[in-house]
């Protein structure tokens, strides 16, 4: 049974909460937790809620945490955050692939979410869990972004007479050949979630480039980005950790 926290939270909540924070002190443990953690329950909310990285980070960085832990469960916190990083290493490189397509096309796009907020929140493209790519670029760039992808390798079920006409998905979708990787295209007609229309136009002017092994991508600026995920993040309801750490 999993132990509560005077309270009312779980050990392992009150755990990833305090891994989550923007602590100035990366040693420190919420007091009341004590050895009772569940393993599993704390490696799966992690998962769940999209903090796994930052509850490894914690874990090697705290002797504290690490040792509310047993050895077999940091063997698999280790084996995740090795798997994730291996991770984020093949999507930025596919993500600096597409950028650069992108530009041989004349195509304004920037990067949002993935490895490039993970460097804007925390210094590290792999500190953030993620699995897929997102672009934004001016709806009247959609048609030769369509062509870009498909000769990049990707499939859509979006066809381009579909965009011609002007109907317009929640996102235009698309799937690498083997069918692991999702990226995502938005433009300022997809994004409709939005409280009042994006004024892309604006978040375009002041868009700036930020340095990702080795190289730099073009993204908005940090107060656009902070707009953009908070609406994303209350479109959602904040049911993730992860979109309230990154804030």
């Amino acid at each position: 049974m999993t132990r509560r926290t005077s309270c009312g939270a779980s050990s392992e909540w009150e755990i990833l909460l305090a891994c989550a924070a923007p602590d100035s002190n990366p040693r420190s443990v919420p007091k009341q937790i004590n050895k009772l953690i569940q393993s599993d329950e704390l490696l799966c909310l992690a998962e769940r809620h999209g903090v796994l990285p930052l509850l490894a980070r914690r874990v090697e960085q705290s002797e504290t945490l690490a040792a509310l832990m047993s050895e077999e469960t940091r063997g698999r916190l280790r084996e995740k955050r090795r798997a994730q990083m291996l991770s984020t290493l093949s999507l930025t490189a596919k993500l600096f692939r597409l950028t650069e397509r992108f530009e041989e096309a004349g195509i304004e796009a920037v990067v949002v979410k993935g490895p490039t907020l993970a460097v804007q929140a925390y210094g590290d493209a792999s500190l953030r869990q993620y699995s897929d790519l997102d672009f934004v670029m001016p709806h009247e760039a959609v048609l030769r972004a369509m062509d870009v992808m498909r000769a990049a390798g990707f499939v859509t079920q979006i066809s381009p007479q579909v965009a011609e006409a002007g109907r317009v998905p929640g996102q235009f979708l698309f799937l690498d050949g083997g069918r692991n990787l999702i990226v995502e295209l938005h433009t300022e007609r997809t994004l409709r979630y939005f409280p009042r229309p994006l004024p892309l136009n604006d978040f375009f002017a002041r868009r700036v480039r930020i340095p990702l092994d080795g190289r730099e991508v073009p993204v908005f600026s940090p107060e656009d980005t902070l707009s953009f995920i908070c609406v994303h993040g209350s479109k959602h309801l904040w049911e993730r950790l992860r979109w309230i750490a990154d804030v």
